[in-house]
């Protein structure tokens, strides 16, 4: 279908082309499936816009017309050739800039820099199209009056929501507006940074359940970043929870490892303020506030680069989070955000707190295998997968808790439904982990990453298949020190001694390498305690929720299951979990 405007005060003709069409998809199908596919497409494109007789833009690039006719489109052949962008470019700015001289003015006539039809060039559907659509969101203007309803499709274009766009198909836009509004914040400023005082009104009257998910997970975080978000900002959720008239339930996700490692059973125990895993010394958190302004203060007066800055208050991070016993800075700051909660909760409302611990890919739900980015260990697996590494710290004993993505999140539904109707009482801790009921070891861990990738190998740079030897792990980390020195140190030693010789012909590979290898130490240090875990997580109000949701009548049992026992962990890392990490993070990176 197509219409036809003209504006008779400059003579411009515009054809707007609205129209359904069939069009290939690389997605595939299904879940299961990866080959090209045919699907349906609405398409709304600006073809051709005439000022007067001058064609502003060449007929002869209006190329895209394929046949609508089903049968006729079913008998072409579905191979397809790519050649544009698939995942976001570095130098995607200057690619628009270097445009601008010779489009601007067309784009200027066509009111428009991207339409839906750009969409589904550089980066397929518009749905689907993350390259395009990350980017702005990213760059999205509110300052415009734009509707920030829109930022909800930065979330709905990710792989793990394909089953409900499949479902919905082209109802799912309406279905979304119905069930998710989308409130522009930030939860380290007071009232999440929401500035509408009437959107918060309206927030405060008709919200009567808060889940608090937000949180900066980087063990290595700036300490005024993190503690902003995971501490600062688990308060400034419970303030604003108190101005919530209908309020039920607060819940909270945290991690497992606020806990002492060094324990042999880690208890579902909360935090107290002052508490402090080094028992010499007491923990001030609004002393922490004031030591980490008067920190930037002194990096500000010293005209450091942002980037130097950003350094030194990750190591100043670490500094205070091993002064008081934590492990790492995202721990930290989590516990002393669990602290805030259990002292300033109220009685008018039920806090519950869930702590998981590692979490891996999907076990079931809304499928197999779905994850997004490297966690934990799966960044040196992969590595390892590689052929870049082939020592692990570490002993083959240690217990390894982790446990699926969707256990985590169906644990939280059933603490929702199971608790929702209670009077307030204590503070209700959850660990939802593996250990308690089905015990996964570092080195059963290394094994399945052999057996893996020694038969879906990896390619290399020159193309050769990457054959790996079994890992081999080192028990303590001065043997795994020394390990580093000869294999990275000595070369890194010798190159340095060639730089010199050459008159710092090589310093930048020198510096490059240099850093590399102390940020590799670094990180050990900072993933060290979680090498060597002997105790295991009590799971004892965990266990309970378990029972309850089995003798519910209110939710599907199986739907809902989180129970670590069903997971056979050789099946899963073979089957799901390393499968699943190769389609949704690794080759996406590439």
């Amino acid at each position: 279908m197509a219409s036809t405007s003209t504006s008779s005060d400059t003579d411009t003709t515009s054809i707007i082309e609205e129209r359904i069409e069939n069009v290939v998809s690389l997605n595939g199908s299904s879940i299961s499936s990866s080959e090209p596919c045919l699907k349906v497409c609405n398409f709304l494109k600006p073809c051709v816009v005439t000022t007067g007789s001058e064609s502003v833009v060449d007929n002869e690039q209006v190329i895209f017309s394929p046949t609508s006719d089903v049968q006729a489109t079913a008998a072409l052949s579905l191979n397809v050739r790519f050649l544009g962008w698939q995942t976001l470019p570095k130098n995607w700015k200057s690619w628009v800039l270097s445009m601008h001289s010779k489009h601007h003015q067309t784009w200027k006539q066509a009111e428009s820099t991207i339409t839906l039809e750009d969409m589904i060039v550089l980066g397929e559907f518009p749905v689907l199209g993350h390259s395009v659509l990350s980017f702005t969101i990213d760059h999205y203007d509110r300052d415009d009056g734009d509707d920030d309803q829109s930022a909800i499709w930065f979330v709905f274009v990710k792989d793990v929501f394909v089953l409900l766009r499949d479902k919905w198909g082209t109802n799912l836009n309406s279905f979304m507006a119905e069930k998710v509004v989308a409130v522009p914040g930030d939860i380290s400023s007071e009232n999440l940074g929401i500035e509408d005082f009437k959107v918060r009104q309206e927030m405060w009257k008709e919200i009567d359940i808060i889940i608090n998910i937000a949180a900066t997970t980087d063990f290595y975080e700036r300490y005024d970043i993190s503690y902003g978000i995971n501490t600062l900002g688990a308060l400034n959720v419970l303030s604003f929870a108190r101005k919530c008239s209908n309020i039920k339930m607060l819940l909270h996700v945290s991690t497992a490892f606020v806990a002492d490692l060094n324990e042999e059973l880690m208890l579902e125990k909360p935090l107290y303020m002052g508490e402090s895993l080094n028992k010499a010394i007491k923990l001030d958190i609004e002393m922490e506030k004031k030591v980490i302004e008067k920190k930037l203060n002194e990096l500000h007066q010293q005209s450091l680069s942002e980037k130097e800055i950003t350094e030194a208050m990750k190591d100043f991070g670490i500094e205070r989070t091993r002064l008081y016993g934590w492990s790492n800075t995202y721990v930290f700051t989590k516990a002393m955000g669990e602290m805030l909660l259990n002292q300033f909760k109220y009685d008018d409302m039920l806090l519950v707190i869930i702590r998981p611990t590692m979490i891996l890919s999907t076990y079931k739900e809304p499928f197999p295998g779905w994850i997004e980015g490297l966690k934990t260990m799966d960044g040196i697996l992969v590595s390892y997968g590689k052929g870049k590494i082939s020592c692990f710290l570490g002993s083959e004993e240690t217990i390894f808790d982790a446990i699926p993505a969707d256990m985590v999140v169906n644990s939280m539904m059933v603490a929702m439904v199971n608790r929702g109707s209670e009077v307030p009482k204590d503070i209700i801790i959850y660990h939802v982990g593996s250990s308690s009921r089905n015990i996964l070891t570092l080195g059963a861990c290394c094994d399945y990453a052999y057996h893996y990738f020694s038969v879906n190998r990896f390619t290399s740079k020159t193309g050769k298949s990457v054959k790996i030897k079994k890992g081999k792990l080192i028990r303590t980390m001065p043997k795994f020190s020394n390990y580093v020195a000869t294999r990275y140190g000595l070369p890194l030693k010798v190159l340095r001694l060639v730089n010199v010789i050459f008159l710092q012909k090589y310093k930048k590979l020198y510096v490059e390498r240099d850093s590399k290898l102390k940020l590799l130490m670094r990180l050990l240090e900072i993933f060290k305690p979680f090498l060597f875990i002997k105790g295991v997580f009590d799971d004892t109000n965990t266990e309970n929720l378990r029972i309850a949701l089995m003798e519910s009548n209110i939710m599907n049992n199986e739907a809902f299951n989180f129970d670590p026992n069903m997971i056979n962990w050789d099946d899963y890392f073979i089957n799901t979990h390393f499968p699943g990490l190769m389609k949704h993070v690794v080759t996406k990176k590439r």
